[in-house]
């Protein structure tokens, strides 16, 4: 197998991943064109929203659900609403035809909020004989409809992350299949060393079951289901050599894959750092049948980008700018 051929698989899967983890910011825009002049262009719609918005084969429709009389009761809440109202007729525009919107009112005692409580959407009271404020949506496509209940104004970062996957999940039905061997605690449990410390699982776990079908592959060498659509090989050299041949066994049929490798991972550096700094021979020379070369003396780092973190030192704590997380924003 070529090296073209992998890097290429990885570029494909590097995106599906990107989608799930994408943590795009979307906020004001204008109806018939975007013009982003905030500092940090949250309101630039991600350039993956839109080739899912155009790659829609069937109509989906958005049912809005506004409450127009009760939101005038709310002014900080009417903002976001002409907000979010703005962003889901721009997916329409962009979806050229397959993405159907509909603003609903869902008056008091209507049919409109019957529908709207059997669908599952929360009516916020704002007070004794006020009537109820809706603000969520329904998607529905083929019969199956996703909600999102209500449009907390506290997600509005994570507006078009959330309008995109309910689109997204609507309109692939059957989750793909992701098969994660790890050589890192991705799974939390107790560290190594000699001193026991429980460890959560990893955030990425949670993002990734919201979009896929998540399987946890044993280390042990058996062969990788033939069911699994992307192996996700997760540092793999902390993985025996049996491992490691079922996941080349697993490229060369020419499926794909995802690899996440770092010659010296932090996370496994907690648990055993004697271990961390031994290098896997076998993974090595798997990487070289890959025509791929990872210098493990080299560490990336900007420190103009860098995180800053909490740090104990003699004084106390104080912040200071850490190398290796880096904070890859739009400009980058």
């Amino acid at each position: 197998m070529t090296r073209q051929k992998i890097l290429g698989r990885g570029a494909l899967l590097g995106a599906l991943a990107v989608f799930v983890l994408i943590n795009i910011v979307a906020a004001f825009s204008l109806r018939s064109w975007r013009l982003d002049v905030t500092e940090q262009k949250i309101n630039t719609l991600s350039e993956g929203t839109r080739n899912i918005l155009k790659a829609l084969d069937k109509p989906v429709t958005l049912k809005l659900y506004l409450s127009r009389e009760a939101i005038r009761n709310a002014p900080g809440l009417a903002t976001y609403a002409d907000r979010v109202t703005t962003l889901v007729e721009e997916y329409a525009a962009l979806a050229g035809g397959n993405l159907q919107l509909e603003k609903i009112d869902p008056e008091p005692f209507s049919e409109a909020e019957d529908d709207a409580v059997r669908f599952g959407l929360q009516g916020i009271p704002l007070g004794e004989g006020n009537a109820s404020l809706y603000f969520g949506l329904v998607g529905e496509q083929d019969g199956r409809h996703l909600t999102i209940p209500f449009f907390q104004p506290e997600r509005e970062r994570f507006l078009e992350y959330d309008l995109t996957q309910l689109i997204y999940r609507l309109s692939h039905p059957k989750k793909l299949v992701i098969g994660v061997l790890s050589g890192a605690p991705i799974e939390g449990g107790f560290t190594g060393g000699g001193m026991l410390q429980m460890q959560q699982p990893w955030l990425i776990l949670d993002q990734l079951r919201q979009q896929f079908e998540v399987r946890m592959l044993p280390k042990t060498g058996d062969p990788i289901p033939d069911d699994i659509d992307v192996l996700m090989l997760v540092h793999p050299a902390y993985l025996d050599a049996g491992a490691l041949y079922a996941a080349d066994q697993f490229l060369m049929q020419g499926k794909n894959a995802l690899v996440f490798a770092d010659p010296v991972s932090e996370a496994s550096i907690q648990g055993d750092p004697g271990r961390a700094l031994k290098p896997n021979d076998d993974f090595n020379r798997m990487l070289a049948r890959w025509g791929v070369r990872i210098p493990a003396a080299k560490v990336v780092g900007d420190l103009a980008q860098s995180l800053k973190v909490n740090y104990q030192g003699r004084r106390g704590y104080m912040q200071v700018n850490y190398l290796p997380w880096i904070n890859i924003d739009p400009a980058n």
